[in-house]
């Protein structure tokens, strides 16, 4: 829902840069797209067909991720993605402490021929909030259809596993302290 949340927001205009810089003012560890060219381009739409496949009125197919992958634009693995990562990027791999060294244009290109109609407008705290909130939304959705027993094994999975603020709890608690009042 992260992911999908990021690429639904760039398809409404808003930048790569706002998108990073939303989910580092929530204090996630990465930033969404960060996280996709991590994991890689290829295997974030493979799972995500899985996801589509089971649950087609909850997943949405992002033109841009397929259009990057055509262009073999995959992330670190490749050294493009939606950041560069250097033409000296395979002497490091493996050392997990290496960063992008700037933003793909390529793959701004391919952004803004998907943006449709005009750009929504949202601060940084809107855009943490919305990339936050469609954690929480699918996490009550695993709860309610009985894939999960309770709102806190989604809390902590978010926590250890996917880099949510440890402050905010989990996207659970924090969507029900901040969302619901």
């Amino acid at each position: 829902a992260y992911l999908g949340e990021a690429l639904n927001l760039l398809g409404s205009g808003i930048s790569m840069e706002e998108i990073e810089q939303g989910a580092a003012e929530f204090r996630m560890f990465w930033g969404p797209l960060r996280f996709l060219d991590e994991v890689g381009l290829d295997v974030a739409f493979h799972s995500g067909r899985v996801l589509y496949d089971a649950y087609p009125d909850r997943i949405e197919p992002s033109p841009i991720l397929v259009s990057m992958m055509k262009k073999k634009q995959l992330g670190r693995k490749t050294g493009l993605g939606f950041y560069n990562w250097g033409p000296d990027w395979k002497e490091h791999f493996g050392d997990h402490d290496f960063t992008p060294v700037g933003w793909n244009e390529q793959a701004r290109a391919i952004v803004q021929q998907w943006q449709e109609g005009e750009k929504i407008q949202l601060s940084s705290r809107e855009i943490g909030e919305r990339l936050a909130s469609a954690m929480a939304v699918e996490g009550g959705r695993l709860v309610t259809d009985g894939i999960l027993g309770d709102l806190t094994q989604i809390d902590m999975a978010a926590v250890t596993g996917l880099g949510f603020p440890i402050a905010k709890t989990g996207p659970m608690t924090w969507f029900s302290r901040t969302q619901l009042g």
